[in-house]
């Protein structure tokens, strides 16, 4: 499920269902409206608190040298200093302020982390894209597994490690599978075992195709 971080409206959709995709390729795009007047408060903000210590800089020098004169007493120098401090910090937290507005630019740009087929669209250009809500669905193309069903008179044939073969009718395409996980107990209502099994080729397959996992008995598991 690819969502984003941030809210906006979707400026753009850079894949569509059933488009194979590499890590780090660009899925989709947020307006950067919100975050530009941010920025711009940001930058505003830095540009006071700059102007401020400036100000607060050279009247704290002013009063030093006033001092050393005997000009004015040190209580006045150090209130002088210490509006320079506090203006300095202020300063310090509008630029970090100013960092953080310019790094959100980085979250309207939403890329794959993995290697994929988008499964599922489920939003559009200029709709409203909200933290958490996925834009998209993705199935990690790198580590398909099969997920299927085998009947209680063959449960006890089967375990862990063992070997069979994958057919995808649709592909015409036959591979060699190993059992990874085999159900402890039945469905209740089918009386059937799950069973999940990894694929040594996985050319040419796509998540959610209909295969058969043909155990060494010849018996076969049928499933996706």
């Amino acid at each position: 499920m690819v969502s984003t971080r941030m809210m906006g409206y979707i400026k753009r959709i850079a894949v569509e269902e059933g488009d194979r995709i590499k890590k780090g390729q660009l899925l989709f795009e947020i307006d950067p409206a919100d975050i530009d007047a941010g920025k711009r408060m940001a930058d505003a903000g830095a540009m006071q608190a700059k102007l401020a210590y400036d100000d607060a800089k050279r009247d704290s020098d002013r009063f030093q040298t006033l001092y050393e004169k005997g000009a004015v007493p040190l209580r006045d120098l150090e209130k002088m200093k210490l509006n320079l401090q506090m203006r300095e910090q202020s300063m310090q937290m509008a630029k970090e302020g100013q960092k953080q507005a310019s790094e959100q630019y980085k979250y309207t740009a939403v890329r794959s982390s993995v290697d994929g087929v988008v499964v599922r669209k489920m939003a559009n250009v200029s709709e409203m894209a909200l933290p958490g809500h996925p834009i998209l669905v993705i199935s990690g193309s790198n580590n398909l597994r099969v997920n299927a069903t085998l009947g209680e008179q063959d449960a006890g044939k089967l375990k862990a490690g063992d070997s069979a073969i994958l057919f995808v009718p649709s592909a015409n395409k036959k591979s060699e599978a190993k059992i990874v996980s085999v159900a402890p107990a039945a469905d209740m209502a089918t009386h059937s075992f799950n069973v999940k099994a990894t694929i040594k080729d996985q050319t040419g397959l796509i998540p959610g195709m209909y295969a058969k996992l043909i155990i060494a008995s010849g018996d076969k598991a049928n499933g996706a």
